[in-house]
């Protein structure tokens, strides 16, 4: 009996030795055979496939190396490689495209799909997309790029352009269901850097809720973008929802109830950007904050142009409207009637001559009032600082020190005028 347990024990013993045995020699062979392999070449290849003919790597390889020279035998490899390996995606995908260039294709079709069987990612999907779009059939391409856009990663660009080029001018959200945050604000980049003005409003639209820190700046684009079309309301909606969510540090606007102006105590450095202070790049023109007070000084070193325009910001009106603007300010160095002024700009009514309205010199800080009036159809004016050099006289060296900037609605008695 202990004889027959000892032999058993032996053989056992021999079995597991055998078998380390066998998984070492395999583990070489492999080994071996990815050497071959990594060398680069056809010939090292074949002797990879020699040492192990069961590994599907090495005959993707000799595909890659023989698909200029011998395109049929580069076929054939993927072939082999399929076979080995049924779940190799790529290899289906490359062996679609052999069969697509040979005019097959139904065979094409067919390891396509398998690909995309195999595999849930984006690639099989996004090749089947392009399948289907060299193929002219539009319903089957919508449903494999919708699908392609549920796996999306890197860049979504090339699909946009895709879908665009079957249907142009379509709303890509709404047609391929774009639900994640990144992908939307990804189209609204993709739509303003192709000009795609007409869907800014409403793909704006669908960032905004999300309330991102990261797209503000593509927002504020965007808002910039519609100022310049005169699409005065959709950029007011974006301008506000940031400002609303405190992604801006300014105010609402409401041009029907209360004009107002942006960073009117300049307690914030002028961002540029949408209805806030623009600081034009003026030659021998600087500004500076002083404090955390507020307040801007536009200093003037007598190198400026002879007429420049050095600040601005536009500002949401409401038509055939008098408007009265209030500035708190001193000059130093600054001769009275030198050259400074303020302007009143209306970007949407061309035919209406701009106002203007001299900045009296001032050493001590003191309140000024000027009025203008809206032409009918305006929605927005440009209320800016400018110096035209005076007849007579030399350019202006000095400084301007804006304290305050204000905006009231009056009656043409000067009386402001009260919303009931």
């Amino acid at each position: 009996m202990n004889l027959s347990r000892s032999f058993a024990t032996w053989i056992a013993r021999l079995a597991v030795v055998a078998a380390l045995a066998v998984a070492a020699v395999w583990t070489f062979r492999v080994a071996v055979a990815d050497s071959f392999g990594r060398s680069g070449t056809v010939k090292g290849t074949e002797r990879a496939i020699a040492w192990t003919p069961d590994q599907s790597l090495n005959y993707v390889r000799l595909s890659v190396l023989t698909a200029e020279t011998n395109p049929e035998r580069a076929k054939a490899a993927l072939e082999k490689a399929v076979a080995l390996n049924p779940s190799d995606a790529r290899s289906w995908i490359d062996l679609a495209l052999r069969s697509e260039v040979e005019g097959d294709i139904k065979r094409a079709k067919r390891c396509l799909l398998r690909a995309a069987e195999v595999d849930n990612q984006y690639l099989p999907r996004w090749s089947l997309a392009n399948f289907y779009y060299r193929e002219n059939d539009s319903e089957r391409f919508w449903i494999w790029a919708k699908r392609s856009s549920e796996m999306l990663y890197g860049d979504p660009a090339p699909l946009f352009r895709l879908c665009d080029d079957v249907a142009d001018g379509g709303n890509l959200i709404e047609r391929l269901d774009l639900r994640t945050p990144d992908l939307q604000a990804s189209y609204l980049n993709y739509i303003m850097a192709r000009g795609r003005n007409k869907l800014l409003a409403s793909v704006a639209g669908r960032v905004l809720p999300h309330r991102r820190p990261t797209d503000v700046p593509i927002l504020l684009t965007a808002c910039d973008r519609l100022i310049q079309l005169g699409a005065v309301e959709d950029a007011l909606a974006i301008w506000n929802s940031l400002a609303d969510s405190r992604q801006i540090p300014y105010r609402l606007l409401s041009p029907s109830a209360d004009p107002t102006v942006t960073n009117d105590e300049f307690s914030i450095a002028p961002s540029a950007r949408g209805f806030d202070w623009f600081l034009p790049d003026v030659a021998g023109v600087s500004a500076s904050r002083e404090d955390e007070s507020g307040g801007i000084r536009l200093t003037f070193t007598g190198r400026q142009p002879e007429s420049c325009l050095v600040l601005s910001q536009l500002i949401p009106v409401t038509e055939n409207t008098r408007y009265e603007a209030e500035y708190r300010y001193n000059t130093s160095g600054i001769a009275d009637l030198a050259g400074l002024s303020w302007s009143v700009e209306f970007p949407d009514s061309k035919d209406t001559a701009p106002t203007s309205a001299d900045i009296p010199a001032q050493a001590h800080e003191d309140r000024r009032a000027f009025p203008f009036d809206t032409p009918p159809g305006c929605r927005l004016v440009r209320l800016g600082v400018t110096y035209r050099r005076a007849l007579g006289s030399t350019r202006i060296e000095g400084w301007l020190m804006i304290r305050q900037v204000r905006l009231r609605k009056v009656d043409h008695d000067g009386r402001q005028f009260v919303q009931h």
